[in-house]
């Protein structure tokens, strides 16, 4: 598991709501670093640190709420629940997209980067069948990878169309200064 950014001036022996506020800082901080280390859709290992430092910040909110006023925290928990389910299901995703790639590995070597380029285009899905069925002669092992392969492109759409989600999401939180708001919370 990735390791958490470091609260600033961590002191036990302060009171509880000034630890609080540093605390929050701290993870708001954290998410910021992690999300500048996302280039593409293709960062798998960073998709996923951003969701970890998501859980990070949202149990602070909900540890430390009797803090603040109790309905703000609360929108902002939601907002960091809602990011962080957009993220778990991509991870989902990369995780089942992972294991059917190595599927495919196993019973079609020859053919895997062709049909997995293929899979992942927009294309129709008769015109990919197509594709794969000149590329498959054998019946019964056509069959096989075609569904396998089926299921891979539509969980690669599915993905695409989260990870847009995502951007938008994340391009909310920066419009709304989510991570300000945390930061500033009083």
């Amino acid at each position: 598991m990735v390791k958490a950014g470091k609260i600033p001036d961590f002191d036990c022996s302060i009171r509880v709501d000034i630890l609080a506020r540093r605390v929050l800082h701290g993870r708001a901080d954290d998410m910021h670093s992690r999300r500048a280390e996302i280039g593409g859709p293709g960062d798998v290992t960073a998709l996923h640190n951003l969701r970890i430092a998501g859980k990070r910040l949202r149990y602070s909110l909900e540890t430390f709420a009797f803090c603040f006023s109790k309905a703000h925290v609360e929108h902002l928990a939601d907002r960091v629940r809602a990011l962080q389910d957009v993220l778990g299901r991509i991870h989902d995703l990369d995780v089942l997209i992972r294991l059917l790639k190595n599927r495919a590995g196993q019973l079609d070597g020859a053919h895997k980067e062709q049909v997995l380029e293929m899979a992942a285009k927009q294309v129709e899905d008769e015109d990919r069948n197509r594709f794969l069925r000149k590329i498959f002669d054998d019946r019964r092992h056509r069959q096989h990878i075609m569904g396998l392969y089926q299921v891979m492109a539509a969980k690669l759409r599915e993905r695409a169309k989260l990870y847009a989600q995502y951007e938008e999401v994340w391009t909310e939180w920066e419009r709304e200064h989510v991570l300000q708001q945390v930061r500033d919370l009083r």
